[in-house]
């Protein structure tokens, strides 16, 4: 068993933990905690090729726990899964899982806040050139690839004088004529083709 746990190994409590799963009975604190710590002991085992006798297992489970015990990371992400693991293996399961439990409940309300804070962001008011001559092909054409798109926007750019952006063949870009929008790569046409497409489906359902 690595000192140092890995990120996956961590943070797959996290998962474990979901707020939802302290919800559903007969999940206790300590039987929740009961239920961790056997969970690494079984996982440490089955890495270490342990599993065959009650002595290997023993032998396995001692190590897992000098090893948890004497966890002393300087990562600032990791302090509180250290001091989580700890309480576990000291009889303090209770304490453990009540620590974890308000780290969730405060990480859930941090995403919470950044996505009220997202959703109150003012939006742009136009969209990009580059959608606005998207938007009238997939209306005409709703099932059109992107490589036929990509040759029916070359060919606006080049045809029409007014067209809101222009293909630089030497780097392969659509340049908008409005400077305050940036460039858009041709691979990126396929991210263009599908927002049109999803604005077409929500325009035909809500007629």
């Amino acid at each position: 068993m690595n000192s140092k746990r890995s990120e996956e190994e961590l943070f797959i409590l996290w998962g474990m933990l979901d707020i939802e799963f302290f919800n559903h009975p007969p999940a206790s604190h300590a039987k929740v905690a009961e239920q961790v710590i056997e969970w690494i002991l079984w996982r440490e085992r089955l890495r270490n090729n342990q599993e065959e006798t009650n002595e290997s297992r023993r032998q396995c489970d001692a190590k897992t726990i000098a090893k948890l015990n004497a966890m002393d990371t300087n990562d600032p992400e990791l302090l509180l899964l250290e001091k989580v693991f700890k309480r576990l293996i000291n009889n303090r399961g209770s304490d453990a899982m009540l620590l974890l439990q308000a780290a969730i409940q405060k990480k859930i309300s941090e995403i919470s806040k950044r996505q009220q804070k997202i959703a109150k962001a003012p939006r742009l008011k136009n969209r990009h050139p580059l959608s606005l001559m998207v938007d009238p092909i997939v209306q005409e054409e709703p099932t059109i690839k992107v490589n036929s798109l990509f040759f029916r926007l070359r060919k606006i750019s080049k045809d029409n004088p007014k067209a809101p952006c222009k293909f630089d063949f030497s780097k392969e870009i659509f340049i908008p004529i409005d400077e305050s929008f940036t460039p858009v790569p041709k691979t990126n046409l396929s991210d263009y083709l599908f927002r049109a497409k999803q604005r077409l489906k929500r325009a035909t359902r809500l007629a």
